[in-house]
């Protein structure tokens, strides 16, 4: 359910099983960028930034072959 204020949606009313599956999904993206974080920490971000690039391009190459198939 979607409760509005002033015509915007302001929140939503959701069963407790998806919001508990919501949550841990949010807990678990929280301790892995931490990690990520932590492991890349000894980098600069423009090394960090080259990286994250370089795996962008190889997983959309990967896409794209995937999907002329």
């Amino acid at each position: 359910m979607v409760v509005e204020r002033r015509g915007e949606e302001a929140f939503a009313l959701v069963p407790m099983r998806l919001y508990r599956l919501l949550e841990g999904e949010r807990r678990a993206l929280v301790e892995s960028t931490g990690r990520a974080r932590d492991a890349f920490s000894d980098l600069a971000e423009d090394e960090v930034e080259g990286l994250v690039a370089a795996e962008l391009e190889t997983v959309r190459d990967s896409s794209s072959a995937a999907a002329g198939r």
